[in-house]
């Protein structure tokens, strides 16, 4: 796709693409440092990490929300609702663990 001479990418679906694999490699960061806190029996900033987690998985979906929902078969039309959704899901779930 980068190295299509017919279509070559614009500077903005690179800047997408760097976006996204950025976010999903901060995720990967933040989940395996959490899974290791999780290996040695827990630690005091073990929700801090995890809601540093749920915080990265929400910003990789927001921003890979529109590949999302063509993957999916839906209209693109739904993409501002499916973020809501998603934020509103993740504020919940930040909500439910620190109670």
């Amino acid at each position: 796709m980068l190295a299509d001479e017919q279509r070559p990418p614009s500077t903005r679906k690179k800047r997408h693409l760097t976006l996204k694999w950025a976010s999903g490699a901060a995720l990967l960061a933040a989940a395996l440092f959490h899974m290791a806190f999780g290996l040695v029996g827990g630690a005091e900033g073990f929700r801090i990490v995890l809601l540093a987690v749920l915080a990265l998985l929400a910003w990789h979906c927001l921003v890979g929300v529109k590949s999302l929902l063509k993957d999916l078969g839906l209209p693109k039309e739904l993409r501002g609702a499916v973020r809501v959704l998603l934020a509103v899901a993740a504020a919940i779930l930040a909500f439910l663990l620190f109670c």
